[in-house]
């Protein structure tokens, strides 16, 4: 148990150096004028894992890189860009 709860802690920790990188990376994609800034980069950045994660488990369910592709592409043509 002391080990999966290492584990554990581990991966709360590699999440969120994660998040504070990419929300980094998006803050700077709004000062530049490509990434929607009317929503903060810390949401955008948990909306991005969330929507990961779930691609991901529904490549797993389903047998096929459709989801992640799908999930991708909508990210980052309709959720990222810039509505100006």
């Amino acid at each position: 148990l002391c080990g999966s709860r290492i584990a554990s802690v581990s991966r709360v920790t590699v999440i969120a150096a994660w998040r504070k990188r990419f929300a980094e990376y998006l803050h700077r994609g709004q000062a530049l004028g490509e990434v929607r800034a009317d929503v903060s980069p810390e949401a955008l950045a948990d909306f991005f894992w969330v929507a990961w994660e779930g691609s991901l488990l529904a490549m797993k369910i389903q047998g096929s890189t459709q989801p992640v592709r799908q999930c991708l592409a909508f990210l980052f043509n309709e959720v990222f860009p810039s509505r100006g």
